[in-house]
């Protein structure tokens, strides 16, 4: 199963279909991606699960799916190669806001331990490369997301 197809829109979603939305949920996307770089230093700590958590709570109706949404991630994860479906899927059909905000949401993902990693931070650099996000806006993003900033 290519992965992509768990990030449609089939189950209870709190975005409708109905209203000629983009085939793929956003949120989840995100989330994935999210996972990428939680797992980036090796483990994923308490406070970027509950992050990742809340995440998939907001996309998903139901709390009880959220830890097998979670486990289907890891699994994916664990089976992936390359991110290359999702990134063209988000350069396909994200707009410049909604790539801002996913940025800025693995940034936030990435901040939640004890300081940034450096190759949490590689992977947001390369995803924000991929997505043909300006380095200057990624910069902004970053600090936005720094909570040392707040």
């Amino acid at each position: 199963m290519k992965i992509l197809n768990f990030f449609k829109k089939s189950y209870n979603n709190k975005v409708s279909i109905e209203n000629n939305e983009k085939a793929y949920d956003h949120n989840l996307l995100a989330v994935y991606l999210a996972y990428e770089v939680a797992k980036a230093d090796g483990e994923i700590d308490e406070d970027e699960l509950k992050i990742l958590k809340q995440s998939i709570e907001m996309s998903v109706e139901g709390t009880n799916n959220i830890d097998q949404i979670l486990d289907q991630i890891d699994s994916y994860s664990e089976n992936s190669v390359s991110l290359y479906d999702l990134i063209t899927e988000i350069n396909n059909t994200f707009d410049k806001n909604d790539k801002h905000v996913l940025i800025k949401s693995l940034w936030v993902i990435a901040y939640a331990t004890n300081g940034l990693d450096k190759y949490e931070d590689a992977l947001i650099r390369k995803i924000t490369d991929l997505l043909n996000i300006k380095n200057i806006d990624m910069l902004r993003l970053k600090d936005e997301a720094n909570p040392n900033n707040l």
